[in-house]
């Protein structure tokens, strides 16, 4: 007898809708997890954060306006340079900073701000949206690759939008056909009666790392600076951190039991002092960053390693 009821969500509502299971993570992250840090407040904010008032967002000097609670950082694609989206310049900062209307941002960003009220939170980090561009030198690229682990680091989670390629596509898709989603199985026989839970072999691979952004190595480089991580995969919501790693909705306490036999990607550096264990995590990461795609390799590809 199959079981599907393993999943919190039906797959006939829409993804925004699963911003509750988010909510729980965290609050459970928050309230009971001992390997994971506390940071509601952070320890120092961006520069400049979007403030969120409902259909309206504002550019806001943090300083300024000693502001207090938490923010989220966002992490996304965009993998065609000409793709024309609103973004903060010098020229419309006056502008951002009187506020401007949801309307006006690309349709990621636009949901990754509706999904971000919803948990609650009134702060947003976006790159193209909190920093206006300026040529930098390679020595500003290495000081910036510092200032980028600090407001990912501070943050109380990070955002990850894995399934679009640019700003201005739509993340909160539903299920496709040819995804497959695990479910439960009630055996009885000789293997005895119980409920079992079947993973497919791709569920991993098809709904998040394959995904546009989990082949971005600036990704990867976010993942590991933020101490935990909302992904918007293909169809699903995904949770990581410390104590919690590789849930989803389908799997809401994470695949513990698949541990065992699958290999999942690692997000959290290991506790442990026994120096073989780390060097070998090293060189896995550096295989998996360099099988990874870069925004400017000219520039990241040494400062994303160092």
């Amino acid at each position: 007898m199959l079981n599907s009821a393993i999943r919190n969500r039906s797959s006939s509502l829409p993804l925004h809708e699963a911003i509750a299971s988010g909510r729980r993570w965290l609050d459970e992250c928050l309230d009971g997890h001992e390997l994971c840090p506390k940071n509601t407040q952070p320890s120092s904010y961006p520069d400049l954060l979007l403030e969120l008032d409902g259909s309206t967002v504002r550019v806001i000097s943090p300083v300024e306006r000693k502001i207090s609670g938490p923010y989220v950082a966002l992490s996304y694609c965009c993998r065609d340079p000409n793709s024309d989206f609103l973004r903060l310049s010098a020229s419309n900062k006056e502008a951002f900073e009187k506020g401007i209307s949801c309307s006006e941002l690309p349709t990621a960003f636009r949901e990754a701000v509706d999904l971000v009220q919803e948990m609650s939170i009134q702060y947003l980090w976006i790159d193209a949206l909190c920093k206006i561009p300026q040529f930098q030198s390679h020595e500003e690229h290495s000081s910036g690759w510092a200032e980028l682990e600090v407001i990912y680091a501070n943050s109380i989670f990070n955002l990850a939008l894995a399934t679009v390629e640019n700003p201005t596509e739509s993340c909160l898709g539903g299920w496709p056909s040819h995804v497959g989603l695990p479910f439960q199985v009630e055996t009885c026989g000789l293997i005895g009666d119980d409920v079992r839970t079947v993973v497919p072999y791709r569920y991993y691979p098809n709904s998040l790392y394959h995904q546009p952004l989990g082949n971005r190595a600036e990704s990867m480089q976010e993942r590991f600076w933020s101490p935990r991580v909302l992904s918007i995969g293909l169809g699903e919501l995904f949770w990581d951190c410390t104590q919690l790693q590789n849930a989803s909705e389908s799997l809401p306490q994470g695949p513990a039991a698949m541990a065992r036999w699958t290999k999942l990607r690692q997000t959290v550096i290991p506790r442990t002092s026994d120096r073989m264990k780390l060097e070998e995590f090293w060189w896995l990461m550096v295989e998996e960053y360099s099988d990874c795609e870069l925004a400017h390799p000219e520039t990241h590809k040494l400062a994303g390693l160092s």
